[in-house]
């Protein structure tokens, strides 16, 4: 099973070609901007401004969302990049709702073009609480990392969490559920076999972002953790799928 949370960094060639390895799919919180960070590679000297238009997708049916969203280009070294950032508005939702972002660029002098394009999917602000059901009935959750926000947002949710030591493993309640960030000298598939966990396999394993194995009531991600928890839809809908 593969599941993608996009990375903030895009690479796209402003002839059309996305870079290699490029996600397709955003993963994003409605009711606030998206900011989308992204490079795209151009000519050295070439003045050109990219924007994106943002549509809600309905299948073969584009609906326009509002007017199209400059691309704000920050300084860098590079004469061949055009390094910057895109800020997507997205509107609340009360379910899961794909929006498609199509880009485009304007060469000074010359026609405009297609440059790429990728779908942010907007998921409703309270998911995670609002999915949740009674606390009280939930496993406890056992913590070794440092995963930003991760405390944050149990604690908001009423949920019982403790810290925990890899290297000197606490027993654990039956029906517990580890979040741990696991080195790269640590067997993270056979490690708390008969325990439900969220174990991000960071360091030298990390090869393939997001890459999840579902055996035994688990993800394995070889990636480092969300930059923060209570902004990762993806991380939260991991976290759900353990707990109930």
């Amino acid at each position: 099973m593969i599941m993608n949370e996009l990375t903030l960094l895009l690479l796209i060639a402003l002839n059309g070609a996305l870079g290699s390895g490029v996600p397709k799919n955003i993963e994003r919180f409605g009711g606030v901007p998206a900011l989308i960070e992204a490079t795209f590679l151009k000519n050295p000297g070439q003045e050109v401004t990219v924007e994106a238009s943002i549509y809600l997708d309905g299948d073969q049916l584009l609906a326009p969302l509002g007017k199209p969203v400059p691309f704000t280009v920050h300084a860098g070294d590079d004469p061949r990049l055009l390094v910057g950032a895109f800020e997507i508005p997205l509107p609340e939702v009360k379910k899961p709702v794909v929006f498609r972002v199509l880009l485009t660029a304007k060469p000074a002098g010359a026609g405009s073009g297609r440059c790429g394009d990728f779908q942010i999917t907007a998921f409703p602000q309270k998911m995670f609480s609002e999915s949740l059901g009674e606390p009280e009935s939930l496993p406890e959750i056992a913590i070794a990392g440092k995963f930003p926000g991760l405390r944050e947002l149990l604690d908001k949710c009423h949920l019982r969490h403790r810290e925990l030591n890899l290297k000197l493993p606490d027993a654990l309640p039956p029906e517990s559920l580890i979040i741990a960030e696991v080195p790269p000298d640590i067997d993270a598939a056979g490690f708390f076999p008969d325990a439900k966990k969220l174990f991000f396999a960071t360091g030298a394993s990390a090869s393939a972002p997001w890459v999840l194995d579902c055996k035994a009531k688990s993800f394995i991600v070889n990636a480092q953790p969300p930059a923060d928890f209570r902004e990762s839809p993806l991380a939260q809908r991991m976290l759900l799928k353990l707990l109930q």
